[in-house]
């Protein structure tokens, strides 16, 4: 195994790890879509989905299937992209 990924359970514990660490809860994760859902206040969802874009950015293999990033996602600027 590479040192540059994560085991099932390593991507798991380290996005509860970090979603904890803002205060969120995790709602549901999609591992095949690279969905995280997160529920929190609005600082701390945000907080939260920089963190988990910079921190699993260096874990992923294949580029975000969006063009996007969270922030932008969260933002909701995906869905007027021209």
């Amino acid at each position: 195994m590479s040192c540059n990924t994560l085991t099932e359970t390593q991507f798991f514990s380290l996005v509860s790890t970090i979603a904890g660490k803002h205060g969120c809860l995790l709602v549901d994760i999609d591992v095949d879509k690279r969905i995280i859902n997160i529920a929190g206040p609005s600082e701390s969802e945000y907080a939260c989905a920089v963190e988990l874009e910079e921190i699993l950015g260096h874990y992923m293999a294949a580029p975000h299937p969006s063009e996007f990033g969270a922030i932008e996602n969260y933002l909701g600027l995906e869905s007027i992209a021209t």
